[in-house]
């Protein structure tokens, strides 16, 4: 999935299969995605056709399950599992 931003998602390494693969839907990997593109909670709820509300639960998720604190450590640990990659 390519975006403005020129961020795509990333194949995830193989040493990840197992622990964050498995643990994170298509939808939060677009979200991520969309996030990475520098995207507002309301804008990325209109690409996707959900609520802003949805999409800010799902950023805890992502939060939650990739073991960091905020937005900017969503991205940074994005790139560093393979989960976003540079076009």
């Amino acid at each position: 999935m390519n975006n403005r931003s020129g961020f795509e998602l990333g194949d995830i390494p193989g040493k990840y299969l197992s622990r964050f693969a498995i643990q994170i839907t298509s939808r939060e990997q677009q979200i991520l995605l969309l996030i990475a593109s520098d995207l507002t909670s309301r804008e990325v709820a209109q690409q996707l056709f959900i609520s802003p509300e949805t999409v800010k639960s799902h950023r805890s998720s992502l939060i939650r399950k990739l073991g960091v604190k905020t937005t900017a450590g969503l991205i940074v640990r994005g790139f560093e599992l393979g989960l976003l990659k540079c076009a």
